[in-house]
């Protein structure tokens, strides 16, 4: 089975498992639903999976940034970014959740939804 079967597998197993995951919309301090335009990658502890939502404008609120990223210490980092690569290969629209990095205008993603 190639790489990309495998990841497409996992993927759509992951996604089922986030909807049945319950949602708290006032825990967020940004929402966005779009395609991603484009992905930076870079160093773990410089904000190392950048996403970048066509369309958005600052993504908490108040915030001047565009783009979120993918915290290095979530417990399922490495499920968020696969996810996430393959709805910006697949052109899928996503939901995106996002909380502000204390006193910065970064948004970390927390919570994302893939649609069909």
């Amino acid at each position: 089975m190639t790489i990309l079967k495998q990841l497409i597998i996992i993927s759509f197993f992951v996604l089922g498992l986030f909807t049945i995951v319950p949602q708290n919309s006032q825990a967020w301090e940004g929402v966005f639903t779009g395609k991603i335009g484009r992905i930076d990658v870079t160093e773990k502890s410089n904000f190392g999976f950048r996403v970048f939502p066509v369309g958005a404008g600052p993504l908490c609120g108040t915030g001047t940034e565009n783009w979120g990223y993918v915290h290095q210490d979530l417990v399922n980092y490495n499920i968020m970014v696969s996810t996430l690569q393959l709805a910006f290969v697949a052109q899928k629209e996503v939901g995106f959740h996002f909380t502000r990095l204390s006193g910065t205008p970064y948004c970390s993603i927390g919570y994302i939804s893939v649609g069909r």
